[in-house]
């Protein structure tokens, strides 16, 4: 039987998300399927044991010159992980791009999980400047062709790779993040109060500004809520969210031990590569039974909040205009807690995933 090699340039363990939707996916496509796999990742140190291959990564959640410089160093224990293997499964574009040659001179399957538009993110963030989108557009295409198949966290992105690339839908294999389902620790909803949450990190494409002044017009208004920050980054949220009332900022592993809420805020935006994503805490959202408050800036989260009554969908241009359609809707919220649907669970994105591994050339 074939045997599948997970790489990435990622520490899993200061990277919660990486390692949920990479090494739980391991994990199970081992005990569960009978497909047999290696992770090959970053890590405070070098090791090896035949399963993990590990390489020393002082930085963590960037790309620089440091960290582009410790993966090339790294290019002894990654070869000694391909040992045996026949598919690589390379997450996301940062590894794809340093790691491919090796994987191509030696012969290997290539399954691309792209984890979104990694160039259009960086330009998004205004962390590179647009004038380079010509040259990584060239780039992007070339990963794409070099792979056997692409994973696509949506349609829509799917959809950007045809149109933008000419690359076949075959080619595209569309398999949504997943979430398991896991007993809920604590509910902070029902009360007289209406309980809100905000759900990682900071970054400006979360909005965390707009969740700020929201919060404020349902100050202004007289609304009597509370709103909790979960987030590893406790000192700048304190600081964003400092003038809102009733607030609470703490860290905490939502996605294993869920708390329910009325609300949660999955407010997205920032240009191309936010149009065709899929954000993690969404799921995590309906697995607590907190019913999510997005703005419609993504094609596949009103999808999803329509389809299965998830929650509402904003679209007004300004802050008094968002509140007002949140304090109309909620009148008509069920206060029935919404099952997770099986196209949103863990399971069926390993299923989808080991499907692919079957059907890959040489799986």
């Amino acid at each position: 039987m074939s045997k599948l090699l997970f790489a990435t340039h990622e520490d899993l363990e200061f990277t919660p998300v990486s390692k949920a939707m990479f090494q739980d996916v391991a994990t199970q496509l081992s005990s569960k399927y009978g497909l047999p796999n290696r992770i090959f990742s970053a890590s405070k140190k070098t090791e090896s044991n035949g399963e993990f291959f590990t390489f020393a990564r002082e930085t963590s959640g960037k790309f620089d010159f440091s960290s582009f410089f410790s993966i090339i160093k790294a290019y002894k224990i990654f070869y000694a992980a391909l040992d045996g293997v026949d598919i690589v499964l390379f997450r996301s574009y940062p590894s794809f791009i340093v790691f491919s040659p090796l994987v191509i001179l030696l012969g290997k399957n290539i399954i691309f999980d792209s984890r979104g538009l990694f160039f259009d993110e960086l330009v998004d963030s205004g962390k590179l400047n647009r004038r380079w989108i010509v040259l990584l557009r060239w780039v992007e295409k070339l990963l794409l062709k070099l792979s056997n198949s692409v994973i696509c966290v949506t349609k829509a992105q799917a959809l950007f790779y045809k149109n933008t690339h000419k690359i076949k839908l075959e080619k595209l294999i569309v398999i949504p993040n997943g979430a398991k389902n896991v007993v809920v620790k604590q509910d902070m909803s029902g009360a007289k109060a209406l309980s809100f949450c905000y759900v990682g990190s900071l970054v400006r494409w979360h909005l965390p500004f707009l969740v700020r002044d929201f919060c404020s017009e349902l100050d202004r208004r007289g609304i009597s809520f509370s709103l909790d920050v979960i987030t590893r980054e406790t000192e700048k949220a304190k600081e964003i969210f400092k003038e809102v009332s009733q607030l609470k900022v703490f860290s905490h592993n939502f996605r294993e031990s869920p708390i329910r809420y009325d609300y949660g805020f999955c407010f997205i935006g920032g240009g191309v590569s936010k149009q065709v994503c899929y954000p993690v805490k969404f799921n995590e959202y309906v697995v607590s039974g907190t019913s999510v408050i997005a703005l419609d800036t993504v094609a596949e989260v009103n999808r999803l909040i329509r389809r299965y009554k998830l929650g509402v969908v904003l679209n007004g241009t300004s802050v008094g205009q968002l509140v007002e359609e949140f304090l109309l809707a909620r009148n008509s919220f069920s206060s029935d807690v919404n099952e997770l649907p099986y196209e949103l669970s863990f399971d069926y994105q390993c299923e989808c995933i080991a499907s692919l591994i079957k059907t890959t050339r040489g799986g």
